[in-house]
């Protein structure tokens, strides 16, 4: 079995991106870019984010260098009725968690909101805006396409998969969900967790029979919840295409996971930890790996010991298509995640997409 890695390298660095305004990987210079030019028609533009939630996000994305870190902070503080008495209430949840302080900090930053949960929506729907406004579209000032756009590197590097395959991928976008839908790979069966209740194919995109897994361990723009979302009596949707009216799953923002301190985000988001599990299962069962603009060595280091434990009992050939592969000692960290069997072979070490496609 053959399996995709996809990260946000692999959108960020693809052929329909912006060259103009990169869609934002996990670099603070990127955030600040959204809130300090936004984009006309985004929520930072808004009045409410002009006069409240820019200047927050100013400060926030200064004050904490790690931006998964801080949406991880702001999704503990989301699960709070209100910040009346906030300190005394985290204080009294998690004594002995080592981000408590920050927690504490960023919620008294934060009495403009009416409710805790908004911040963590809105900080979604300004990420949201910007990426899609800078895939698909050029220039300084994009404007919103109309369509999904369709990326061809996407698509070429799906047409070597096969029916039993699977990818995974760690973004937030879509590009690569299309690129699988338009070359007919995807059906209902791609999607395991039994978390979702509703997957909407477009029937002339879909795949007959046994198809390409998708799995989406961090969430994904086009998966949508009733409130609150994520939770076991919830349901999640998968759509491709709009949503529609008289539908269960007309809330706006996605889900999608916040990052860094996983575990008690997983204990709040089942459908994450089922994702996350369905994951290492991919990986286990894989005998070729092909790992494109996603690294385990500061982003999502976490999961390498869990991946490492995973793959522990067979070995794969694994390709890396990724810059950080002049890196020695991410090359060798990465080995050992995966329990590569093919180190010493030549033309498995990639810098970008279109060297990998051009040997395909």
């Amino acid at each position: 079995m053959k399996c995709f890695i996809f990260g946000a390298g692999a959108t960020a660095n693809c052929d329909i991106a912006n060259p103009d305004r990169r869609p934002p990987m996990a670099r603070t210079a990127d955030f600040l870019r959204i809130v300090e030019k936004p984009l006309n028609g985004t929520l930072a533009s808004s009045d409410y984010a002009e006069r409240f939630l820019n200047p927050f996000c100013v400060w926030a994305f200064q004050r904490f260098d790690n931006l998964e870190y801080l949406f991880t902070l702001l999704f503990m503080l989301s699960l709070e009725d209100s910040f009346e008495n906030i300190e005394a209430k985290l204080r009294g949840k998690y004594t002995d968690e080592s981000w408590l302080d920050d927690a504490v900090l960023v919620a008294d930053k934060l009495q403009f909101a009416i409710v805790p949960r908004n911040i963590i929506t809105d900080l979604i729907g300004l990420v949201r805006d910007e990426i899609q406004l800078c895939l698909g579209t050029m220039g300084p000032y994009p404007s919103r396409y109309e369509f999904q756009p369709l990326s061809i590197q996407h698509r070429q590097l799906v047409r070597a998969l096969k029916p039993g395959d699977a990818v995974v991928s760690f973004n937030w976008d879509t590009v690569v969900d299309y690129a699988l839908l338009n070359e007919r790979l995807l059906n209902e069966a791609s999607f395991q967790n039994p978390s979702f209740s509703t997957i909407r194919i477009p029937d002339d995109c879909k795949m007959e029979g046994p198809s390409v897994f998708l799995l989406k361990p961090h969430g994904s723009f086009n998966w949508f919840s009733t409130l609150p979302a994520g939770l076991e009596s919830a349901k999640i949707g998968v759509f491709f295409g709009k949503l529609y009216e008289g539908t269960d799953f007309m809330t706006s923002p996605p889900v999608i996971l916040p990052y860094l301190y996983k575990e008690p985000i997983l204990q709040q988001l089942p459908v994450f930890k089922k994702e996350i599990a369905l994951t290492y299962l991919a990986l286990a069962d894989c005998d070729e790996l092909v790992v494109i603009g996603k690294q385990f060595m500061t982003g999502d280091a976490d999961l390498a010991d869990s991946i490492k434990q995973s793959c522990e009992y067979r070995q794969r050939r694994v390709v890396y298509v990724n810059p950080q592969v002049k890196d020695s000692a991410w090359v060798k960290h990465h080995n050992a995640v995966f329990n590569a069997t093919n180190t010493d072979q030549p033309k498995r070490l990639f810098n970008d997409i279109n060297s990998y496609i051009n040997l395909l």
